[in-house]
């Protein structure tokens, strides 16, 4: 079931993909779900190609962050 939350949350990218918050060297980050159950998707937007790259995924609690 998280797979299929994660694929849902990079299908919103392909028609915003300024979505995300902004992170270091123009990529941006996603946050996908919350808590011990969330994942953040680290992407670059590419307006030349007007392509996304998903560069990496990670869970909340590895990416440091708590439960708010």
């Amino acid at each position: 079931m998280r797979i299929r939350e994660i694929i849902e949350a990079f299908n919103v990218l392909e028609y915003n993909p300024m979505i995300g918050r902004p992170a270091n060297n123009n990529k941006r980050e996603l946050v996908i779900g919350h808590r011990s159950h969330g994942y953040v998707a680290l992407y670059r937007y590419v307006v030349e190609v007007d392509t996304v790259f998903i560069l990496a995924v990670r869970s909340q609690q590895e990416a440091g962050y708590t439960g708010l």
